[in-house]
């Protein structure tokens, strides 16, 4: 997932928080840069670099992934929305509501992986003269998160989208 395209960043709505077995808490800032592997400034000075969700799959390999949340960014409290899913038991939270959005009769033998990516829209204002791009805006449509696994040899994956504006 690119933090940025082409030194062009997109208003991230939502920032993660990933929390491990552990007790470790990775949590996404809004430069949305990893610290494991930090970014490097290229030819034309733009920093590029790896995601903070980088950091997350990472750390998976020390200790499992318990509950990954996007939180409203800049909004406190009450107010903020929030939304989560629990990789032990597959249940998504919706601000303080916690529902199974899986089958019916679906019991998973195999643990949960996580699902998360970003939905982006691409805005490019071009030049009638010379059809150059004199402006560039990206946004986040939706944001996806669930979880994964392998039930039956059958493999599964539920999603929650979030609006990204």
């Amino acid at each position: 997932m690119p933090s940025d395209f082409h030194g062009v960043k997109p208003h991230l709505k939502y920032l993660f928080t990933a929390t491990f077995e552990d007790g470790k808490v990775i949590q996404q800032s809004p430069e949305d840069f990893s610290q494991i592997d930090p970014p490097v400034r290229d030819e034309n000075g733009i920093l590029q670099g790896r995601s903070a969700f980088h950091d997350v799959l990472t750390y998976e390999e020390i200790s499992p992934l318990v509950t990954f949340e996007l939180q409203e960014q800049g909004i406190f409290g009450l107010v903020a929305n929030k939304f989560s899913v629990d990789l032990r038991t597959g249940l998504f939270t919706v601000n303080g509501l916690q529902f199974n959005a899986a089958e019916q009769l679906f019991i998973p033998t195999a643990p949960f992986q996580i699902v998360f990516c970003r939905e982006t829209h691409r805005q490019q204002d071009i030049s009638q003269k010379d059809g150059r791009v004199v402006a560039e805006r990206i946004y986040v449509n939706r944001y996806l998160i669930g979880w994964k696994t392998t039930w039956k040899n059958e493999k599964y994956q539920v999603t929650i989208a979030v609006d990204g504006r």
